[in-house]
C-alpha cells in the first residue's frame, strides 16, 4: 500500500468494501461515574467508491438525516472507535446492555 491508515508509508491491511443493506454502529464507552455505555445506531451500508485507507469502509445511510444523526450520535458521547455489523441489531444490543447492568442508548429509528 502507498497509503497506510490514511497515512504515507508501507504496510499491510485490508481494503474492501462492506456488505450493502441494513448495518448497526455500536460504541461502548465509560461515562464520567465509571460506568459503561452502549451508543447504537442502525442504517444502511450503500454502494459508492471509498478512500484509500487500508482500512474497511462504507458510504453509511442513518435516518432521518445526517445532520440530525451525527448531532444525536456526538451528543451521547461515543468514543472515536466503534463497531460495525451487518444487519439491524439494536433491539439484541439493548437486550444485552439491560442483562448487563449497562446504559444503552439507540440514536436512530429502529425497524
Amino acid at each position: 500500500l502507498k497509503t497506510y491508515h490514511g497515512k504515507p508509508g508501507k504496510g499491510a491491511g485490508v481494503e474492501f468494501n462492506i456488505k450493502e443493506g441494513p448495518i448497526t454502529m455500536l460504541s461502548i464507552g465509560v461515562k464520567a461515574d465509571g460506568r459503561m455505555k452502549f451508543i447504537v445506531a442502525e442504517g444502511e451500508s450503500m454502494a459508492g467508491p471509498i478512500p484509500p485507507t487500508g482500512n474497511t469502509n462504507t458510504h453509511g445511510r442513518f435516518l432521518p438525516d445526517v445532520r440530525t444523526f451525527l448531532l444525536r450520535w456526538a451528543a451521547e458521547g461515543p468514543t472515536h472507535h466503534f463497531a460495525l455489523g451487518v444487519g439491524h441489531h439494536a433491539a439484541s444490543l439493548v437486550k444485552l446492555a439491560k442483562v448487563l447492568g449497562i446504559e444503552a442508548v439507540v440514536v436512530t429509528p429502529t425497524v
